[in-house]
């Protein structure tokens, strides 16, 4: 992929294909789409994707993204204005097994803005009452991060090659 774009257009279907390609390595035929087009809120289709692998059987995976094309002295860039992505071993997405989230907008039980990246940690996995509420801060995530996730901790099974060195771009996420 090549940055910065001629066009926002442009911009915006690279960087759509950017995340196909992680996409690509776990589920033969989902696909990134722009959910409403007029927000550039990209989602995969299906939502509440089907997963297994040695480590669970089986999950689901929910993302989405809400994008915004930047024009800059190169042309045109991708700047991130929010994110979430989930993994459930549910397909009504509840409860979460984790959770990576980016919501700027939300503000936190002292009413000040939530500005931090982060991630929920929701399997009964500890005795600390509501554990899935908690907010553990995290850097920004991608969705190569997810896939990397789900084909190296949760062994998924690899439909291709992946190298997250190639997929990640510099100041993506910045």
């Amino acid at each position: 992929m090549s940055l910065p774009a001629r066009t926002a257009k442009e911009a915006l279907e690279e960087y759509k294909d950017l995340n196909q390609a992680p996409l690509s390595c776990v589920h033969r035929t989902a696909f990134w789409r722009f959910a409403h087009p007029s927000k550039h809120v990209l989602q995969i289709e299906p939502d509440g994707l089907r997963l297994t692998g040695a480590r669970c059987s089986p999950v689901y995976v929910s993302a989405l993204q809400e994008v915004e094309p930047v024009k800059n002295e190169d042309g045109w860039g991708i700047k991130v204005l929010r994110y979430s992505y989930i993994v459930s071993p549910s397909e009504r997405m509840k409860p979460e097994l984790v959770a990576w989230q980016w919501h700027p907008e939300v503000t936190n039980i002292h009413g000040e803005e939530e500005t931090c990246p982060h991630v929920h940690l929701g399997w009964p996995c500890c005795t600390v009452k509501s554990f899935h509420k908690l907010l553990v801060p995290t850097s920004r995530v991608g969705f190569e991060h997810v896939a990397w996730f789900l084909l190296n901790q949760l062994q998924v099974e690899a439909l291709r090659p992946f190298d997250m060195k190639v997929l990640v771009l510099p100041g993506q996420y910045e």
